[in-house]
């Protein structure tokens, strides 16, 4: 595959930014002098280590000096941030005017210059103490200004020192005019134009994903995405900060270095605080897995508190250097506890959470690459090419964040489908509950009616009959008992109806259990009291059978019509009634050993009362019988099994 131009371009850049000199190695070490003809070095420069900087400048002293530049290389190699380094020199001024001048050392976070007057006193001149504000010139943050006294020479003493947070190393020791300053930094600041253009394309890249994340946050309201700017918001400051220089951003790092150093532990572990906060609500633990809940909210717990003792360390040990190395520990910690935890949450295997947790594997995995740069180039001195420790960690920030906008993609797409899914629920549900509410319409439409029929009906027989004994003045007993008789026949059918009604539309006899306990109850006494024998069998599974307000009525009112009629009309001596389910039907077979009819009389008013019931229940009855052969009705309802 052939790469075009502009790719190999990119490609390029990319790896002359990986192998910048970040930290830079000392080559040739050399004296300069710019735009300073009046001064003259008076002799060659020394050089001298202090492990651990555990001796004073009047304990270096006491030693002699490395004139041979190269040992400032191999000490930087061996002891690394872990050393204080001096160099000593000395400055002759020619002209009858003091000279100020700016000394300036390459990749040094701290440098401390020191005169040499009569009697090996030391006397401070100039180090990182010196007030500096908004208003100080760039070009200078990084220099010391002294003055040579004129006709004089003058012996100085240097100290470099250097926190992982600073680059560590020295090219030359450069001592310049105001003017040839500024103009040396110019120089460097157009020498980093290739770094700088590739920040400025991951600052853009990481400041339109924060406004992404906003945007979306804006239209979503969802909790999870203000946690994840801040992760990004966090990542950008980190990463400007560490390339203020080369950016040309220079306020307010260059300008409050102390910053840098206090807000290290911040920069660095509360971006994983936030993105454990993201992944816990873009994945919903809650309701996924409680049990990884619980372990990203008690890391959570300890970021916050590691946090808390690293300030505090700061505060109180500001010039020990094992804090950074505490905290780059820490780090790797936290990060292999999240590996852990996303080998606990894989078993769910689910692409969005492969995909999120891919992403933040990815982005932890360049910042722990960035860590062990570190630690083998600079604290073991094992790599010895010279490697930018960041761009790892920028590259897996930026695969990160495209895996992120790709799962939200997805996550909308569910969420979408989700949405489409419980609309097309709530339409159903919709249909349903107007469904019911037309047959709680029918059912009471229906239950009108009953009462209009029967009650009015009854009530219409009595007011006929009693206004017929009314209307005859001289009524016999036999006449007058016969009208009372119909009159109290036709009130108990009433009463019966009634409780009938009113049983089907109670609540609490709504269960398959009360309907056959009230048919059990109508049926057997009545058969009893004409010495006939009554069977009732029950099939396995019909008590779950649910019921709604209009079948639960009308399998009775068919029942008691069954019954009735066998118990009249039958002449039976054995009345079986069988109730079990069938291919989600419910049936019900009443049979009698009674006399029987002929097929032509089945037309009669409670037959057709029973056809028409059991069409209301969208069943089908079955009515057998012959002379002498006795009757079967057999009923089949289709019904629900909870």
């Amino acid at each position: 595959m052939r790469l075009t131009p502009t790719l190999r371009t990119y490609l390029l850049a990319l790896w002359i930014t990986f192998t910048a000199k970040m930290p830079c190695a000392a080559d040739d070490f050399q004296l300069i002098l710019n735009g300073l003809p009046q001064l003259h070095v008076a002799d060659s420069p020394g050089f001298q280590v202090s492990p651990g900087c555990q001796l004073s400048y009047s304990a270096i002293l006491k030693f002699p000096f490395n004139s041979h530049p190269a040992a400032m290389e191999e000490w930087m190699k061996a002891y690394g941030y872990q050393a204080c380094y001096w160099i000593r020199f000395s400055l002759e001024n020619t002209t009858s005017q003091t000279i100020e001048a700016y000394l300036h050392v390459d990749f040094f976070g701290k440098i401390v210059l020191y005169a040499l007057i009569p009697g090996d006193t030391l006397q401070y001149t100039g180090g990182p103490d010196v007030s500096s504000s908004p208003h100080t010139p760039v070009a200078t943050l990084h220099a010391i200004r002294f003055q040579v006294p004129a006709h004089q020479q003058i012996q100085y003493l240097v100290q470099l020192s250097s926190t992982s947070d600073d680059d560590l190393g020295a090219t030359n020791l450069e001592i310049s005019s105001p003017t040839s300053l500024s103009q040396s930094f110019l120089r460097q600041y157009f020498h980093d134009r290739l770094t700088r253009l590739l920040q400025l394309l991951f600052l853009g890249f990481m400041c339109s994903q924060m406004l992404y994340v906003l945007f979306q946050w804006m239209i979503v309201k969802r909790k999870e995405y203000p946690y994840y700017f801040l992760y990004l918001g966090l990542v950008t400051l980190y990463y400007l900060h560490k390339y203020y220089h080369q950016i040309g951003i220079y306020w307010p790092f260059a300008y409050y270095p102390e910053l840098r150093f206090y807000l290290k532990s911040i920069l660095l572990m509360l971006p994983y605080l936030f993105y454990l906060k993201f992944i816990r609500n873009f994945l919903e633990l809650s309701t996924l897995d409680k049990n990884v809940e619980r372990q990203i909210i008690r890391l959570e717990n300890g970021i916050v508190i590691y946090m808390i003792v690293d300030l505090l360390l700061r505060t109180c040990f500001p010039e020990k250097t094992w804090i950074n190395e505490l905290l780059m520990i820490s780090i790797f910690i936290v990060f292999m506890y999240c590996l852990y935890l996303i080998f606990l949450l894989m078993k769910h295997h689910d692409l969005l959470i492969s995909l999120i947790l891919t992403g933040g594997l990815i982005a932890g995995a360049g910042g722990v690459a960035g860590i062990l740069i570190t630690l083998l180039e600079n604290n073991m001195g094992i790599i010895h090419i010279n490697l930018n420790n960041l761009v790892p960690g920028q590259i897996g920030v930026c695969i990160e964040t495209i895996i992120f906008t790709t799962s939200l993609g997805i996550k909308i797409r569910r969420i979408e489908k989700e949405k489409i899914k419980n609309q097309q629920k709530l339409i159903q549900q919709l249909q349903e509950n107007e469904l019911l509410r037309m047959n709680m319409e029918n059912i009471r439409n229906k239950i009108a009616q009953d009462l209009h029929d029967d009650i009015g009906a009854t009530l219409s027989s009595i007011l006929l009959y009693s206004h017929a004994a009314m209307q005859r003045k001289k009524m016999s007993t036999q006449e007058a008992k016969a009208i009372f008789d119909k009159i109290n026949r036709i009130s108990t059918d009433m009463m019966e109806n009634m409780s009938d009604i009113v049983w089907a539309i109670h609540p609490l006899q709504d269960s398959m259990e009360k309907l056959i306990h009230r048919m059990i109850y109508y049926a057997l006494p009545l058969a009893r009291a004409k010495n006939i024998t009554f069977h009732f069998h029950e099939g396995e599974q019909v008590r779950d059978v649910e019921l709604d307000m209009n079948k639960r009525k009308n399998i009775f009112l068919i029942f008691k019509e069954a019954i009735c009629n066998a118990l009249k009309y039958a002449e039976a001596t054995l009345i079986d009634v069988n109730l079990y389910l069938n291919d989600g039907q419910l049936h019900l077979v009443i049979k009698d050993n009674g006399k029987g009819f002929a097929e032509q009389d089945t037309e009669g008013n409670g037959l057709r009362n029973m056809k028409y019931r059991c069409r209301e229940c969208d069943g089908e009855i079955t009515i057998s019988s012959a002379p002498g052969q006795g009757t079967c009705i057999h009923l089949q309802i289709p019904v629900q099994i909870r």
